[in-house]
């Protein structure tokens, strides 16, 4: 990446305050913040709030050392609306056949790098908690078979549901390319997976007014590899007692999608003063030859959005993408026809 690219990485993971989660401020054992806990409290001895749950905290060998209380992100928009133990607006436990949900949390395990930097991750946290960047599936279940309709969606405050949109996209560029898609998978259990999409979509991310684009995410083949939901299929993962920002959530799904130098390359990335592409190769698109990247590209798309993995670039020099993989978090939402 270049030295700005860099600088900006820096400046963002220096300034951006991370998320707190009830009043936990570390990880799993007695203290939080180098100050001891005082004497073991359950969640049995001090009931969290209606709208909070209650988590215990465990020491390394497992043992209970204390609880948090886990409240839903604030500064979503109608935030009283959300419970626990996901975060949901809208419980499925009614409608199991017919369940929808918007991602509540979203990390980027792969290619390491600055794409998966405490940074990145906690840009990604934020406009998700502040709902800047709403992911909508809408699934229908019959037998072991279903379907999902997946994409960006936007919030109503009249109603508090979502709805996806359809060719609402700017220019330059496709008006359809946040248009939903649609998925064929399997059920087994609790777990659904689907294997990769033909074709591309893709989800923006707004800045803090809501009104201006800070980063576009176009991806390409989509594959759900998992995704389990909870007995009412309310949730996908849940909110955990976590001070660490980007990891508020234990994830229940796991995904694979691929994003191409050439979109990477198109995809500003405003509040970092960087491209999408220099996050994902870790040096600079421009001025580096490929073959120098940190991460070169490691799969090859074709022009209809269909990618494979494995590609090797050092062997072939023709890849053109990278496989990317990434874990979230869902919760039960009402998606307006």
């Amino acid at each position: 990446m270049n030295r700005f690219g860099w600088l900006a990485v820096t400046c963002a993971l220096a300034g951006m305050a991370l998320v707190g989660c009830g009043d936990d401020d570390g990880g799993g054992d007695d203290t939080m913040g180098g100050t001891d806990m005082g004497p073991l409290v359950t969640c049995a001895d001090d009931p969290c709030e209606a709208v909070e749950i209650c988590v215990d905290r465990t020491d390394a060998e497992g043992t209970v050392t204390g609880h948090s209380c886990v409240g839903c992100p604030a500064d979503a928009p109608s935030a009283d609306q959300q419970m626990p133990p996901c975060c949901f607006r809208v419980s499925n436990a009614d409608r199991l056949d017919t369940p929808e949900f918007r991602v509540t949390n979203l990390q980027i395990s792969a290619p390491e790098g600055a794409l998966t930097s405490g940074a990145v991750l906690n840009i990604l946290a934020l406009a998700v908690e502040e709902e800047r960047f709403n992911w909508l599936m809408r699934a229908t279940v019959s037998g072991t078979d279903v379907t999902v309709e997946t994409g960006y969606g936007e919030w109503t405050d009249a109603t508090s549901t979502y709805n996806f949109v359809d060719g609402a996209a700017p220019t330059p560029g496709d008006v359809d390319r946040w248009n939903p898609i649609t998925i064929d998978g399997t059920l087994s259990g609790d777990t659904f997976s689907a294997p990769p999409v033909p074709g591309s979509f893709t989800v923006p991310i707004f800045d803090e007014s809501g009104e201006n684009l800070d980063l576009e995410l176009p991806l390409n083949s989509f594959e759900v590899i998992s995704a389990t939901f909870s007995e009412d299929r309310t949730c996908i993962g849940s909110r955990i007692a976590d001070g660490a920002g980007y990891r508020n959530y234990e994830t229940a799904g796991d995904v694979r999608t691929y994003i191409t130098v050439a979109d990477a390359e198109i995809s500003n990335v405003t509040q970092l003063g960087t491209t999408l592409c220099n996050l994902i190769s870790g040096d600079d698109c421009v001025e580096d030859e490929t073959a120098d990247w940190r991460n070169t590209p490691d799969a090859l798309c074709d022009v209809d959005g269909n990618c494979t993995a494995g590609c090797d670039f050092a062997a072939t020099g023709d890849c053109n993408a990278w496989e990317i993989r990434g874990q979230f978090a869902a919760a039960g939402v009402e998606i307006a026809d």
